[in-house]
Parts: C-alpha cells; structure tokens; sequence
C-alpha cells in the first residue's frame, strides 16, 4: 500500500478537491480525527461513502457542514441509523404539573401559584412555556431547577387549560402529551350560610332549596351534605339532597319522604356542610342549619 504523506491538499483550479473515482471509498482508521473547520464543507455524492472505523471522529467546527447527496447515508454497523438514533438525545420529558398546597392539577387564575412539573432529563437553566389550548403562550413568573426530574415554577395564568413544554439549554425540548394544568374559579354559593328556615317536624316533600353557581357549564356541579342532613338517626334530618343544573347554576332540592327529624319529638337544630364540586375538581363547603318546630295538640282546659 502506497502512503503520501502531505500537510496541505488544495484544488489546482476552482474550490473542489476530489478524493477517489466513482464506487472508491475513502476509509478513516481508528484514532483519526477529521476536522472540518469553519466555513468548509464535505460534499458526499450520490453513491459515494466515506467509513469511519471504530474510534474515528469527524469533528464539524462552527460553520461547517456536511452535505449529503441523494442516495449517500450515513450509517452505524451497516444500519441506516446514522452516528446516533433520536434515543440518544436526552429530550426532556413532561409527565405532569400539580400545585404545592394540595397537589391538585388545577389552580385559582390570576393568582400566584407555587407549582412542580415533574419529568425526567430536566437541566439548570430550562426555560418554560404554558401553551393554551386557544394557542396562546405564558411563560411562568418564576422557575428554579431542583434535579432532573422536578422543577419548581410560580405562575399566574388567567383561566383556561394549559399544556407545559420544557426546552433545556441545550436546544432539546419536550411537551405534555395532554394538558397539564387548568386554571379554573372555585364555585360560588349563592345561598348564604346559616339557617335556612324553621319547618314543622315531621314534614314530608320539599323541604328548601340551596343554590350553587360554577365557571363552566359542563360538567355539572355536584353537591354532597353530611350525615346530619340525610341520615336518619337521632339527631339526623332524615333528608336527601338533589341537584338539577341549568347552564351554569345548579340548584339542590332538600326533602325528606320519611318526615323531616322524624326521630325527634322536639324543636331541634341541624347543623350540617354541604359541598359544591365543579369537574376541575374543585369544591367549596358551606355550612347551614333547619329548625323544626312542634305544636301542642289535643290540649285539655282547666278551670
């Protein structure tokens, strides 16, 4: 084998150098560098190949490129999967956002917020972005890397479902699949707290209404009371709560078909909670109370 040993190989004319003929390979050995500096450029034709052994590099400096023809790869033990496969990026992934207080994925809008987005391939300086599901793009008030699996963000996003991208420093960036964060008002009682009124022991059907109103229309708020209200022991209302929603109010029923305080032969107070649960879920408590009253009959004179 014949070897030219030279520091420099220029093109006698133009700016191309040619190394081979047509189906010639041009084979780097173990431990050679090639590096191409900025502003050159390898051209890899159509059918041509260059093999880099075992230990090789090519090292592209700052503007320069590798070009390659139709009909030219680049391959890795005779696959087609080039230098690397798209596996061996560290792409950040994001596999959920919760708020610190009560870990919930939903948040008030328009409110500073502690959060965590948890992932994996996380590094310091990722930035982050809330994309909307109307398309529009937040960035979060604040955010601080923790590892690489967990960073800590504020935000204060008006209300609506959000989607969370991470890109790292390095360019690479991954979003949740789905979205990862809603912001979303707590409902709101329109029925105030405390006594809803004083009704005869031991009536049956409607008792009194409780209302309830939400953000969003679907799905319907939900409402559940304690045993003091629909259980029928001592001390107990002896009632059931229904709710019916018409757009986004929601109305609970109180009756009782077995005799409101049924259980007791004298005025008595019922002190109990009942909770308004929107979709998101968020839900808001509010405490009330029914009297019942009772009449003497048959009652006798004396003179």
């Amino acid at each position: 084998m014949s070897e030219i040993k030279v520091n420099k190989i220029s093109p006698s004319t133009g700016t191309n150098t040619t190394l081979g003929d047509n189906g010639d390979k041009v084979i780097v050995p173990t431990g050679v560098e090639q590096q191409i500096k900025t502003g050159a450029d390898i051209l890899i034709e159509s059918g041509a190949d260059i093999n880099l052994a075992s230990g090789g590099d090519i090292n592209v400096a700052s503007g320069g490129t590798i070009t390659i023809d139709s009909g030219g790869t680049i391959t890795n033990n005779g696959t087609a999967a080039g230098f690397f496969s798209l596996s061996d990026l560290s792409f950040p992934t994001v596999t959920g956002m919760t708020e610190n207080a009560g870990g919930t994925t939903t948040v008030v809008p328009n409110t500073s917020t502690a959060c965590t987005i948890t992932g994996t391939n996380f590094v310091t300086g990722a930035t982050i972005n809330l994309i909307s599901t109307t398309g529009a793009i937040l960035n979060p008030e604040t955010v601080s890397f923790t590892n690489t699996t967990t960073l800590a963000v504020s935000i204060n996003i008006p209300e609506g479902s959000y989607f969370v991208r991470v890109e790292n420093s390095n360019g690479l960036s991954g979003r949740s699949s789905s979205t990862a964060i809603t912001a979303s008002n707590t409902p709101t009682w329109v029925t105030n707290s405390g006594s809803l009124g004083t009704f005869a022991g031991g009536t049956t059907g409607t008792i009194t209404t409780i209302v309830a109103t939400s953000t969003d229309a679907s799905p319907a708020l939900t409402m559940t009371a304690t045993s003091n209200l629909t259980g029928s022991g001592n001390n107990q209302a002896n009632c059931q709560l229904t709710v019916n929603t018409v757009g986004t109010t929601t109305t609970g029923t109180i009756a009782s078909s077995g005799g409101l305080g049924i259980n007791e032969s004298v005025a008595t107070d019922y002190i109990f909670t009942v909770t308004a649960t929107d979709g998101t879920p968020q839900s808001t408590s509010r405490s009330f109370t029914i009297s019942t009253s009772y009449t003497i009959g048959n009652s006798g004179q004396f003179n």
